[in-house]
Protein backbone atom coordinates (compact mmCIF):
# COMPACT_ATOMS: atom_id res chain seq x y z
CA UNK A 1 0.00 0.00 0.00
CA UNK A 2 1.50 3.15 -0.86
CA UNK A 3 2.25 5.43 1.58
CA UNK A 4 0.13 8.68 1.44
CA UNK A 5 1.68 12.27 0.85
CA UNK A 6 0.41 15.02 3.96
CA UNK A 7 0.46 18.48 3.23
CA UNK A 8 -0.55 21.09 5.90
CA UNK A 9 -2.61 24.10 4.61
CA UNK A 10 -2.87 27.24 6.12
CA UNK A 11 -5.68 29.16 6.70
CA UNK A 12 -5.44 32.29 4.67
CA UNK A 13 -7.87 34.30 6.66
CA UNK A 14 -5.99 33.40 10.33
CA UNK A 15 -3.96 36.30 11.42
CA UNK A 16 -0.29 35.28 12.01
CA UNK A 17 1.20 36.18 15.54
CA UNK A 18 4.41 36.99 17.40
CA UNK A 19 7.17 39.93 15.71
CA UNK A 20 6.53 41.87 13.07
CA UNK A 21 8.85 42.19 10.36
CA UNK A 22 10.88 45.09 11.54
CA UNK A 23 10.63 46.64 7.85
CA UNK A 24 6.89 47.00 8.79
CA UNK A 25 5.12 50.41 8.20
CA UNK A 26 5.01 51.16 11.83
CA UNK A 27 8.07 50.34 12.71
CA UNK A 28 9.59 52.24 9.84
CA UNK A 29 7.48 55.32 11.06
CA UNK A 30 8.69 55.24 14.71
CA UNK A 31 12.29 55.01 13.50
CA UNK A 32 11.30 58.26 11.95
CA UNK A 33 9.28 59.92 14.15
CA UNK A 34 12.98 59.33 16.38
CA UNK A 35 15.27 60.15 14.30
CA UNK A 36 13.25 63.54 13.53
CA UNK A 37 13.09 63.99 17.08
CA UNK A 38 16.97 63.88 18.03
CA UNK A 39 17.46 65.99 15.29
CA UNK A 40 15.14 68.59 16.82
CA UNK A 41 16.54 68.22 20.03
CA UNK A 42 20.01 68.10 18.93
CA UNK A 43 19.42 71.70 16.75
CA UNK A 44 16.77 73.55 18.82
CA UNK A 45 18.47 72.76 22.22
CA UNK A 46 21.46 71.46 21.82
CA UNK A 47 21.94 71.63 25.77
CA UNK A 48 19.78 68.39 26.73
CA UNK A 49 22.59 66.16 26.53
CA UNK A 50 23.91 67.85 29.62
CA UNK A 51 20.86 66.62 31.70
CA UNK A 52 21.96 63.46 31.24
CA UNK A 53 25.78 63.93 31.82
CA UNK A 54 27.27 63.26 35.71
CA UNK A 55 29.84 65.93 36.18
CA UNK A 56 32.62 65.08 38.63
CA UNK A 57 35.01 67.05 41.07
CA UNK A 58 38.14 67.64 38.79
CA UNK A 59 41.60 67.13 40.60
CA UNK A 60 42.50 70.52 41.98
CA UNK A 61 40.66 73.71 42.33
CA UNK A 62 40.50 76.33 39.59
CA UNK A 63 40.80 80.01 40.58
CA UNK A 64 39.83 82.91 38.23
CA UNK A 65 40.31 86.60 39.71
CA UNK A 66 39.16 89.52 38.23
CA UNK A 67 41.90 92.08 39.30
CA UNK A 68 40.48 95.43 40.09
CA UNK A 69 42.90 97.77 37.84
CA UNK A 70 40.22 100.42 37.68
CA UNK A 71 39.62 101.48 33.85
CA UNK A 72 40.96 98.47 32.52
CA UNK A 73 41.70 94.69 32.72
CA UNK A 74 43.38 91.97 34.34
CA UNK A 75 42.80 88.20 34.97
CA UNK A 76 44.28 86.46 37.09
CA UNK A 77 44.18 82.40 37.09
CA UNK A 78 45.47 79.77 39.16
CA UNK A 79 45.16 75.79 39.01
CA UNK A 80 47.35 74.12 41.71
CA UNK A 81 51.14 74.93 40.67
CA UNK A 82 49.90 76.26 37.25
CA UNK A 83 49.33 80.20 36.97
CA UNK A 84 47.67 82.30 33.70
CA UNK A 85 47.60 85.97 33.33
CA UNK A 86 45.13 87.39 31.14
CA UNK A 87 46.34 91.64 30.83
CA UNK A 88 47.11 93.64 33.40
CA UNK A 89 45.62 97.15 33.84
CA UNK A 90 46.97 100.72 32.49
CA UNK A 91 50.83 101.46 32.89
CA UNK A 92 50.26 102.43 36.93
CA UNK A 93 48.72 98.96 38.17
CA UNK A 94 51.73 96.51 36.76
CA UNK A 95 52.81 96.90 40.67
CA UNK A 96 49.31 95.97 41.73
CA UNK A 97 49.13 92.89 39.34
CA UNK A 98 52.53 91.97 40.52
CA UNK A 99 51.92 92.26 44.01
CA UNK A 100 48.78 90.66 43.92
CA UNK A 101 50.50 87.21 42.75
CA UNK A 102 52.83 87.31 44.64
CA UNK A 103 50.33 87.50 47.40
CA UNK A 104 48.90 84.48 46.05
CA UNK A 105 52.29 82.79 46.52
CA UNK A 106 53.39 82.61 43.00
CA UNK A 107 56.89 83.18 41.15
CA UNK A 108 56.07 82.28 38.27
CA UNK A 109 53.18 82.87 35.21
CA UNK A 110 53.21 80.09 32.81
CA UNK A 111 51.08 81.80 30.17
CA UNK A 112 50.32 85.19 29.64
CA UNK A 113 47.73 86.59 26.96
CA UNK A 114 48.04 90.19 26.33
CA UNK A 115 44.13 90.30 24.89
CA UNK A 116 44.63 93.32 22.52
CA UNK A 117 47.61 96.46 22.68
CA UNK A 118 45.31 98.93 23.94
CA UNK A 119 47.17 100.42 27.39
CA UNK A 120 44.37 99.78 29.88
CA UNK A 121 44.99 95.93 28.94
CA UNK A 122 48.95 95.84 28.77
CA UNK A 123 49.76 98.87 29.77
CA UNK A 124 51.26 97.09 33.34
CA UNK A 125 52.47 94.20 31.36
CA UNK A 126 56.30 95.10 30.88
CA UNK A 127 56.62 95.43 34.82
CA UNK A 128 54.88 92.13 35.45
CA UNK A 129 56.98 90.64 32.84
CA UNK A 130 60.02 91.82 33.89
CA UNK A 131 59.03 90.51 37.25
CA UNK A 132 58.17 87.06 37.20
CA UNK A 133 59.33 84.19 35.27
CA UNK A 134 57.52 83.48 32.42
CA UNK A 135 56.70 80.90 30.09
CA UNK A 136 54.23 81.47 26.92
CA UNK A 137 53.15 84.63 25.84
CA UNK A 138 50.08 84.76 23.22
CA UNK A 139 49.16 88.15 21.50
CA UNK A 140 47.44 89.07 18.56
CA UNK A 141 48.74 89.61 15.21
CA UNK A 142 47.69 93.54 16.13
CA UNK A 143 50.06 96.46 17.04
CA UNK A 144 50.20 99.89 18.85
CA UNK A 145 52.12 102.66 18.08
CA UNK A 146 52.53 103.67 21.54
CA UNK A 147 55.40 103.57 24.72
CA UNK A 148 53.85 101.00 26.75
CA UNK A 149 53.13 98.57 23.44
CA UNK A 150 56.87 98.98 23.01
CA UNK A 151 57.77 98.61 26.57
CA UNK A 152 56.00 94.79 26.58
CA UNK A 153 57.89 94.01 23.35
CA UNK A 154 61.07 95.10 24.93
CA UNK A 155 59.95 93.17 28.20
CA UNK A 156 59.03 90.09 26.47
CA UNK A 157 62.56 89.97 23.98
CA UNK A 158 64.51 90.65 27.48
CA UNK A 159 63.40 87.45 28.46
CA UNK A 160 63.96 85.58 25.51
CA UNK A 161 60.35 84.83 24.54
CA UNK A 162 58.74 84.31 21.24
CA UNK A 163 55.27 85.54 21.64
CA UNK A 164 52.91 82.97 19.89
CA UNK A 165 49.59 84.36 17.83
CA UNK A 166 46.83 81.93 18.63
CA UNK A 167 44.29 80.88 16.39
CA UNK A 168 40.68 79.84 16.70
CA UNK A 169 40.02 76.43 17.38
CA UNK A 170 43.58 76.22 19.34
CA UNK A 171 43.48 74.76 22.77
CA UNK A 172 45.55 73.77 25.35
CA UNK A 173 45.08 71.88 29.33
CA UNK A 174 45.97 74.37 32.08
CA UNK A 175 45.62 71.65 34.90
CA UNK A 176 42.59 70.28 34.23
CA UNK A 177 40.87 72.61 32.79
CA UNK A 178 41.04 73.48 29.04
CA UNK A 179 41.45 76.76 27.53
CA UNK A 180 40.11 77.35 24.09
CA UNK A 181 40.25 79.99 21.48
CA UNK A 182 37.34 81.38 19.93
CA UNK A 183 39.00 84.73 18.30
CA UNK A 184 40.18 86.64 16.39
CA UNK A 185 39.72 85.11 12.99
CA UNK A 186 41.49 88.14 10.63
CA UNK A 187 42.91 91.56 11.85
CA UNK A 188 41.14 94.62 12.40
CA UNK A 189 42.47 97.27 10.75
CA UNK A 190 40.60 99.79 12.57
CA UNK A 191 39.50 98.85 15.60
CA UNK A 192 42.43 96.85 17.87
CA UNK A 193 39.09 95.85 19.98
CA UNK A 194 38.31 93.45 17.71
CA UNK A 195 41.97 92.00 17.48
CA UNK A 196 41.22 90.72 21.02
CA UNK A 197 41.90 87.40 22.26
CA UNK A 198 38.68 85.37 23.23
CA UNK A 199 39.00 82.59 25.21
CA UNK A 200 36.60 79.97 27.04
CA UNK A 201 37.86 78.36 29.98
CA UNK A 202 36.09 75.10 31.26
CA UNK A 203 36.85 73.45 34.22
CA UNK A 204 34.64 70.05 34.63
CA UNK A 205 31.15 71.34 34.12
CA UNK A 206 31.95 75.10 34.49
CA UNK A 207 33.08 77.53 32.09
CA UNK A 208 34.19 80.56 31.89
CA UNK A 209 33.80 82.82 28.92
CA UNK A 210 36.45 86.01 28.52
CA UNK A 211 35.71 88.15 25.73
CA UNK A 212 38.88 91.00 26.27
CA UNK A 213 37.04 93.99 24.45
CA UNK A 214 35.80 91.85 21.67
CA UNK A 215 32.27 93.99 20.00
CA UNK A 216 29.51 92.22 18.17
CA UNK A 217 31.26 91.67 14.87
CA UNK A 218 33.94 89.32 16.64
CA UNK A 219 30.46 87.96 18.54
CA UNK A 220 28.89 87.02 15.30
CA UNK A 221 32.44 85.67 13.81
CA UNK A 222 32.54 83.24 16.43
CA UNK A 223 28.69 82.28 16.62
CA UNK A 224 29.07 81.42 12.94
CA UNK A 225 32.11 79.49 13.21
CA UNK A 226 29.94 77.14 15.40
CA UNK A 227 31.58 76.96 18.54
CA UNK A 228 29.95 75.79 21.88
CA UNK A 229 29.83 79.22 23.57
CA UNK A 230 27.64 78.15 26.61
CA UNK A 231 29.01 79.53 30.13
CA UNK A 232 28.46 79.55 33.55
CA UNK A 233 30.27 82.97 33.84
CA UNK A 234 30.48 85.43 31.54
CA UNK A 235 33.08 88.72 31.40
CA UNK A 236 30.98 91.15 30.25
CA UNK A 237 32.82 92.39 26.72
CA UNK A 238 34.85 95.81 26.47
CA UNK A 239 33.86 96.61 30.43
CA UNK A 240 30.12 96.83 29.62
CA UNK A 241 30.02 98.74 26.83
CA UNK A 242 27.07 98.75 24.63
CA UNK A 243 29.08 98.05 21.00
CA UNK A 244 29.61 94.38 23.20
CA UNK A 245 27.42 91.68 24.40
CA UNK A 246 25.15 91.66 21.75
CA UNK A 247 21.62 89.97 22.28
CA UNK A 248 22.37 86.95 20.13
CA UNK A 249 25.46 86.09 21.67
CA UNK A 250 24.23 87.00 24.98
CA UNK A 251 21.58 84.35 24.57
CA UNK A 252 23.78 81.65 23.34
CA UNK A 253 26.47 82.41 26.15
CA UNK A 254 23.07 82.17 28.22
CA UNK A 255 25.25 82.70 31.87
CA UNK A 256 24.14 82.92 34.74
CA UNK A 257 27.27 85.73 36.66
CA UNK A 258 28.29 88.22 34.95
CA UNK A 259 31.94 90.24 36.21
CA UNK A 260 31.93 93.90 34.66
CA UNK A 261 35.79 95.03 34.79
CA UNK A 262 35.77 98.97 34.84
CA UNK A 263 36.37 102.04 37.08
CA UNK A 264 34.42 104.12 39.25
CA UNK A 265 32.47 107.29 37.24
CA UNK A 266 34.94 106.23 34.09
CA UNK A 267 34.88 108.89 31.37
CA UNK A 268 32.89 106.76 29.16
CA UNK A 269 29.62 106.16 30.78
CA UNK A 270 30.63 102.18 31.40
CA UNK A 271 28.74 100.49 32.38
CA UNK A 272 26.18 101.15 29.69
CA UNK A 273 22.73 101.10 30.86
CA UNK A 274 21.58 98.60 28.03
CA UNK A 275 24.16 96.58 29.34
CA UNK A 276 23.34 96.14 32.81
CA UNK A 277 19.23 96.14 31.23
CA UNK A 278 19.80 93.27 29.31
CA UNK A 279 21.91 91.46 32.70
CA UNK A 280 19.33 92.55 35.18
CA UNK A 281 16.04 91.40 32.79
CA UNK A 282 18.00 87.63 32.42
CA UNK A 283 18.42 87.44 36.23
CA UNK A 284 22.19 87.36 36.31
CA UNK A 285 24.10 88.00 39.16
CA UNK A 286 26.14 91.02 38.42
CA UNK A 287 29.76 91.94 39.94
CA UNK A 288 32.05 95.09 38.95
CA UNK A 289 35.19 95.78 40.18
CA UNK A 290 34.29 99.18 40.93
CA UNK A 291 31.76 98.53 42.87
CA UNK A 292 32.87 94.88 44.55
CA UNK A 293 36.58 95.44 43.77
CA UNK A 294 38.93 91.93 42.96
CA UNK A 295 36.09 89.44 42.32
CA UNK A 296 37.71 85.91 42.73
CA UNK A 297 35.59 82.55 41.20
CA UNK A 298 36.77 79.27 42.30
CA UNK A 299 35.41 76.17 40.91
CA UNK A 300 36.05 72.23 41.61
CA UNK A 301 34.17 71.63 37.96
CA UNK A 302 31.19 70.94 40.23
CA UNK A 303 30.87 74.00 42.48
CA UNK A 304 31.38 77.89 42.52
CA UNK A 305 32.43 79.81 45.04
CA UNK A 306 32.50 83.69 44.88
CA UNK A 307 35.00 85.93 46.75
CA UNK A 308 34.73 89.91 46.36
CA UNK A 309 36.99 92.57 48.12
CA UNK A 310 34.13 95.33 49.28
CA UNK A 311 30.86 92.89 50.05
Amino acid sequence: MAARKTTTRRNPSRKRTGRQSPSSPKQMLAVLVGLLLLFALNYFFPEWRSLFEVVRPVDGTLYVSFIDVGQGDSIFLSYNDETMLIDAGEREYGSVVSDYIRERGFSQIDVVVATHPHSDHIGGMAEVIRNFDVGRVLMPDAQANTQVFENMLDAVGDKNIFAETPEPGDSFMFGDAEVTVLAPFEKSEDNLNNDSIVLKVTCGGKVFMLTGDAETVVEGQILHAGFDVRAVVLKVGHHGSSSSTGDKFFQAVSPEIAVISLGADNSYGHPHREILSKLNDAGIDIYRTDLNGTVIISTDGVNLNIETDKR
